[in-house]
């Protein structure tokens, strides 16, 4: 009680992070000068008081229907994503790196502790949770966020989960130990292997990135990157280099991770390499500025420069109306100049998360979209590829579920 006590009291003596994030919103623009409810402008406010926002939100809806628009989905992913931040006064107070550092540190101290000790706890359950009123078994916050498989050792996989946990697997995945226990995190959004080192491993998690040297036995904070990470890449050629694709946008280690730094500050969704031609790179980021369209741009010198490329490329229908929620890259090995990315999002109302699957078949260079439409009505020729949600009210989770 007495580490504990002396703890908090310290961590009650730093200064404290306040203010809203870009990065805690969804979907992000300025919306100054627009007419928007008085809940979302307090909101979207430098310093909200996150009581009053949930008081003004539930009185506009007394009398309306709650339509599951941008600024409610934003307002949804908001009040999760802060859940954990709100003071006594209601306020956002994230606590500072060297505050995380000092929980983490304390947490792990506590675990030792807690391992060494001659009495300690064991789990009583429930190991089984079930739906409200039946029987039916069913799980929550389980989701495999991302997964990495050794190149050079093929047996060799790492995934992160949205519970925190990073596991490993030795035989392809037919057996799973869990690594970094040690660490408090949550939410393992990109996890990656050296493809010329199986001994090297990195995970993005709690806005930070993460490094093992040793097959994820001990791991190390390398990067405070103020954002959640979505992708690693180590292109083939360049062995100093490795990129991070987050939400604060696309990051650069020259030195095996040890060190980082913030290359482009837009938010980056998704960075591969082309299957043959090393020097070539894929970017898909959200337009400065603008939520409503995301943009696909190349490099042709390991990321040095990039151009963004137009012809052909996704124009939302309404502008207005629209958002980018994200996208992935996927290139063809059969076709090496043949390049996909999926886009989500809305291209118009009515939409609820599927714009399209757009191909190019010269590296990016040209644009088509093979069902030759964008976004909804969801018939034929441009049908929903994968389940975004389910739910019957169009709501939908955008990236989180891509």
């Amino acid at each position: 009680m007495r580490l504990l006590f002396g703890f908090l009291l310290v961590l009650s003596a730093l200064a404290l992070n306040g203010q809203n994030k870009e990065s805690y919103f969804k979907y992000y623009r300025d919306w100054s000068g627009q007419e928007i409810p008085s809940w979302a402008q307090l909101m979207y406010s430098e310093d909200p008081d996150v009581r009053e926002v949930d008081y003004l939100f539930e009185e506009y809806f007394i009398n309306r229907i709650k339509i599951k628009d941008l600024h409610v989905r934003n307002y949804n992913y908001w009040r999760k994503h802060i859940r954990n931040w709100i003071d006594l006064e209601g306020k956002i107070r994230q606590p500072s790196p060297q505050e995380e550092k000092m929980t983490n540190e304390f947490l792990h101290s506590l675990r030792v502790s807690q391992a060494r000790s001659s009495n300690p706890w064991v789990s009583l359950g429930p190991v089984e949770t079930y739906q409200p009123e039946s029987l039916r078994p069913i799980s929550f916050q389980a989701n495999v966020y991302s997964i990495s498989q050794s190149l050079s050792h093929r047996d060799l996989l790492i995934a992160g989960t949205e519970s925190g946990g990073i596991f490993k697997s030795e035989n392809r995945g037919a057996d799973w130990q869990q690594l970094a226990s040690q660490l408090a995190i949550t939410s393992v959004k990109a996890v990656g292997i050296d493809p010329n080192n199986p001994q090297f491993f990195l995970a993005a998690a709690n806005e930070r990135i993460f490094r093992s040297l040793d097959r994820g036995e001990n791991w190390e904070e390398v990067a405070h990157i103020n954002g959640q990470g979505y992708e690693f890449l180590f292109p083939r050629g360049d062995l100093n280099k490795i990129y991070c694709a987050s939400a604060s946008g696309l990051y650069l280690s020259e030195d095996q991770g040890f060190s980082w730094k913030l290359e482009q500050n837009l938010r980056t969704w998704d960075i591969v390499q082309h299957p043959i031609k090393d020097s070539i790179l894929y970017l898909l980021q959200i337009a400065p500025g603008n939520i409503s369209r995301p943009l696909f741009k190349k490099s042709n010198n390991y990321g040095k420069d990039w151009q963004t490329l137009e012809e052909g490329w996704y124009q939302p229908e309404r502008e207005d109306q629209a958002n980018a929620g994200g996208g992935k890259i996927a290139v063809s090995l059969a076709d090496p100049e043949r390049v996909y990315a999926a886009l989500i999002g809305e291209s118009k109302l009515g939409d609820d998360g599927w714009i399209g699957l757009f191909r190019s078949d010269d590296a990016g260079e040209q644009w088509y979209l093979p069902a030759g439409q964008v976004g909804g009505p969801y018939l034929v020729p441009n049908q929903h590829p994968w389940n975004i949600a389910a739910y019957s009210d169009g709501y939908h989770q955008g990236f989180y579920n891509f």
